[in-house]
């Protein structure tokens, strides 16, 4: 990926995971305020566990079966999450400050200059990618030579595709630097298939993308089911190594960077 694209998602990571705290701590401090005055005392007599109440500067047993005596103990637990959450937006606000000063000193660095230029060359994947990624990608491979004069879209590094969208997925996977093949032929007991988009990930993984940007269209719908039922047959299956898209998910691109960075980088 670019350098911008690199700092964006770094700080980005941090920024998401900050949020979901966030958002876990809200919800803990409003299921807290709804619970009873005073706190919950368990304390170990004869072999058996008696509960006490302390309240108003008073200690006063009660039953472990009653109603109040559950919620106290549940406000025992919310006050034990709400520290933790509380410990983990502090740590990460604090992350998020001291990455972005960081990236910041790094991209003063004159080096990053020749890197990113590196990142722009042509043959630029050769660097980018490891060998085995390298080696994969540009590889001769079958491709779906189905009425060819339809590749009527470029992406950024040139290859020819068949739609907007599949040009706006295509470039998007090349700003990642993620070695894919386009509509290369694959095989379910002895069909063939050709998914938009073939992606061999750093540790070796294969993910298939497909694209459906006619589900309108009721013929079309029923092709995309039987080809996404043919894929979980032989163990592709969605939220895993099987991306679908539709075209919603095109409309933003923080979309597509959100799925990549979850499927693929991750």
């Amino acid at each position: 990926m670019n350098g911008d694209t690199g700092k964006e998602r770094s700080v980005s990571i941090i920024r998401k995971e900050m949020k979901k705290w966030e958002k876990r701590l809200e919800a803990l401090e409003r299921e807290y305020r709804r619970m009873p005055e005073g706190e919950i005392l368990i304390i170990k007599k004869g072999g058996r566990y008696c509960c006490y109440v302390y309240r108003d500067r008073q200690v006063k047993s009660i039953r472990k079966d009653c109603r109040s005596t559950g919620r106290l103990m549940r406000k025992r637990i919310l006050g034990y999450e709400i520290a933790i959450a509380k410990a983990f937006c502090s740590v990460l606000s604090s992350a998020e400050a001291q990455l972005a000063a960081s990236l910041e000193s790094i991209e003063k660095n004159a080096a990053v200059r020749t890197l990113e230029r590196i990142r722009q060359l042509p043959e630029g994947d050769m660097y980018l990618l490891s060998p085995d990624e390298y080696k994969w990608k540009y590889d001769d491979y079958p491709q779906n030579n189905y009425k060819m004069e339809n590749l009527r879209y470029a992406t950024g590094r040139g290859v020819r595709v068949r739609s907007k969208s599949e040009k706006f997925i295509g470039s998007k996977l090349e700003e990642y630097h993620i070695a894919y093949r386009y509509e290369a032929r694959f095989f379910i007991d002895d069909k063939i298939y050709y998914p938009d988009f073939t992606i061999m990930t750093g540790d070796g993984r294969i993910i298939l993308w497909e694209h459906f940007g006619m589900m309108e269209d009721s013929e079309y719908f029923m092709r995309a089911y039987r080809k996404i039922e043919a894929y979980r047959r032989i163990g592709h299956v969605q939220h895993s190594n099987l991306i679908c898209t539709y075209e919603s998910d095109i409309a933003d691109g923080s979309k597509l960077d959100e799925i990549i960075e979850r499927f693929i980088l991750e």
